[in-house]
C-alpha cells in the first residue's frame, strides 16, 4: 500500500468584507486526508452558517466512514447528508432560508487524490511547473467565457457580478450537481491548491504559477498568495496550499 507524505498550510481572512463567510477544514485518518474550503453565500441570510455547516457535516461523515471506499458514491452520500442538514436548518431557523455555499473538497486516499466542487471555489493540481488540472467554475461568468462572449480580463472586471449556477442550498431549494474528478496518483513535489473566489479574483493562474514555481519555502509561497489577496481582493479569501513531499510504500 502506498501513502502520501505532504506539508500543508492554510489561511482564511475577512479581507475587505464586514465578516468572514468562508470556512476551511481539514482532517486525517490512517491512509486518508481531506481538505475543504467553502464560501458562504447569503449575507443577511447567514452565509457563514452555510459554509460552517457544510464543513461540519463532511468532517463528521469522514470520521464516521473510515472504512468506506472513496469513490463517487462516497461523495454523493456526503453531499446528500449536507443538503439534508441545510433543509433541517432552514426549518428550525427561518432567518437562514436564503443561505448557500460553494464547496471545494480534496481527498488524499493512499497515493491518489479526488477533487469535488460546486460553485466557484477552486482546486488546482500543479506538476512540473504547469497546471495539469483546474476545476471549472460553476458560474454565469464561466459560461460567458466558455462561449467566447467575454475575455479573461473582462471576467475579472465582472467578478462582483458573479452569479453561481451551482451551490449547496438544500434539496428542497435546488439539489446541487457536484463535479467529481479522480486526479489519480500524486507525484513527489506536486502541489495542490484549494481556494475561494476571493483568492482567484486577484491571483491569476499565471501569478499562481510564478509563486509556486519559485524557490521559496511553502510558508513563503503561502504568504505571497495572502499578500496579493490583501492588496487586491475585495472579498474574504481562504485556501490550502499542499506540497507532496514523497510517496511511500508501506508493508501490509
Amino acid at each position: 500500500m502506498k501513502s502520501i507524505v505532504y506539508d500543508a498550510l492554510s489561511f482564511t481572512a475577512q479581507g475587505k468584507r464586514k465578516n468572514n463567510e468562508d470556512c476551511i477544514r481539514d482532517g486525517k485518518l490512517k491512509d486518508k486526508s481531506f481538505f475543504i474550503v467553502c464560501d458562504g453565500v447569503g449575507g443577511e441570510a447567514k452565509g457563514e452558517v452555510a459554509s460552517r455547516l457544510a464543513c461540519d457535516v463532511f468532517e463528521r461523515f469522514f470520521h464516521e466512514n473510515e472504512m468506506m471506499p472513496v469513490d463517487k458514491d462516497y461523495f454523493n452520500q456526503a453531499i446528500h447528508l449536507i443538503e439534508q442538514r441545510f433543509d433541517t436548518q432552514r426549518v428550525s431557523h427561518p432567518d437562514t432560508a436564503g443561505m448557500a455555499t460553494t464547496i471545494a473538497l480534496l481527498i488524499l486516499d493512499q497515493s491518489k487524490a479526488w477533487s469535488v466542487h460546486a460553485g466557484d471555489s477552486r482546486i488546482y493540481h500543479i506538476r512540473n511547473q504547469e497546471i495539469v488540472f483546474k476545476t471549472h467554475d460553476h458560474s454565469y461568468i464561466a459560461k460567458l467565457l466558455d462561449i467566447g462572449s467575454i475575455t479573461p480580463d473582462e471576467a475579472r472586471e465582472l467578478h462582483a457580478m458573479h452569479v453561481l449556477t451551482q451551490a449547496i442550498q438544500g434539496k428542497e431549494i435546488k439539489p446541487v450537481n457536484i463535479s467529481i474528478t479522480w486526479l489519480g496518483d500524486m507525484h513527489e513535489n506536486d502541489y495542490l491548491f484549494l481556494c475561494t473566489d476571493g483568492v482567484t479574483e486577484s491571483v491569476t493562474d499565471e501569478r499562481l504559477l510564478q509563486i509556486i514555481n519559485n524557490t521559496d519555502t511553502l510558508k513563503e509561497k503561502t504568504e505571497r498568495i495572502q499578500h496579493v489577496c490583501l492588496e487586491h481582493s475585495s472579498d474574504n479569501y481562504s485556501g490550502y496550499l499542499i506540497q507532496i513531499k514523497s510517496i511511500n510504500e508501506e508493508n501490509q
